[in-house]
C-alpha cells in the first residue's frame, strides 16, 4: 500500500517540473517563436521559454511582428541567463531571461511591445514599465485602442474598430472594455455605461472587446 502511494505521488508531482521551478542556468538561443517565446539549448537539449510576467501581441497583431523582431535582434544565436519562475500547460518554462544585463520582460514592455499580463503577474517593474509607455504612447500604445492579445485570442483577427458607427455598445466600468449591445460574451449586470457609439466609448477611456467587433486592417506602418 505504501508503495503505491510513492508510485501515485510520483505520477502527480513529476520531479522534472518541481525540480525546474526556481533553477537559473544559461545558453544559447537557438530560435524565437515570437515576441514572448524562445528557444534555449539547455544540456544539449532544447527547451522552450516563455517570457515570464507579459504577453506581446500575436503574429497578426499590430506590432506582433515587431515584438518578434525585437526579440530576434537581442537574443537570437546569443548567450541568455534564464530563471525559471513556473512551467506552464504547454511545457515551456515561464521565465525572466537576461542577456547583457537587461530583463527582456522588462524591455518588450518598456518599449511597448508587450502588456504586462497582471492576471498571473504583480511585478512592480513591469507595472511600472507598462505606466511610463501608455503615459510615453510609445509602440503599441500609440494605437487609440489597442486589443490585448489575450482578448484576441478568444475573438479573432482584428485590430481597430469602425469608430464611426452609430449602433450603442455595453462599457464595462471595470474592466475598461465595451461590447455591441446583445454580444453573448457581455456579462457585467451592475457595471454597464451605455454609450451609442464605439468611437464615444473610446473617448471616455474604454476598448473593444476582441471577441465582437467587426474590424478592419491596420495602416502597414503599424504591422
Amino acid at each position: 500500500m505504501l508503495l503505491f502511494q510513492l508510485l501515485l505521488v510520483a505520477l502527480l508531482c513529476p520531479t522534472v517540473v518541481s525540480g525546474q521551478v526556481g533553477d537559473t542556468f544559461s545558453g544559447p538561443v537557438v530560435g524565437v517563436a515570437d515576441g514572448d517565446t524562445i528557444s534555449v539549448i539547455r544540456d544539449g537539449e532544447t527547451v522552450r521559454i516563455r517570457f515570464d510576467g507579459i504577453d506581446t501581441p500575436e503574429a497578426d497583431q499590430a506590432f506582433g511582428t515587431r515584438a518578434s523582431a525585437f526579440t530576434s535582434s537581442r537574443v537570437l544565436n546569443k548567450r541568455v541567463t534564464v530563471t525559471v519562475r513556473d512551467v506552464d500547460r504547454y511545457g515551456r518554462l515561464v521565465s525572466r531571461v537576461q542577456v547583457d544585463s537587461t530583463d527582456l520582460s522588462v524591455a518588450l514592455v518598456t518599449q511597448g511591445l508587450a502588456w504586462h499580463f497582471t492576471r498571473y503577474s504583480d511585478d512592480p517593474a513591469l507595472a511600472r514599465a507598462e505606466r511610463q509607455a501608455r503615459t510615453a504612447r510609445v509602440g503599441l500604445w500609440s494605437q487609440p485602442a489597442p486589443v490585448p492579445p489575450w482578448e484576441f485570442r478568444r475573438g479573432g483577427p482584428p485590430t481597430r474598430t469602425d469608430t464611426s458607427a452609430t449602433s450603442t455598445v455595453h462599457g464595462n466600468r471595470r474592466s475598461k472594455v465595451f461590447h455591441r449591445a446583445g454580444c453573448r460574451n457581455y456579462t457585467c449586470k451592475n457595471c454597464t455605461a451605455i454609450f451609442t457609439a464605439p468611437g464615444e466609448a473610446i473617448a471616455a477611456g474604454f476598448r473593444p472587446a476582441g471577441d465582437c467587433h467587426r474590424t478592419v486592417e491596420p495602416p502597414a506602418e503599424t504591422r
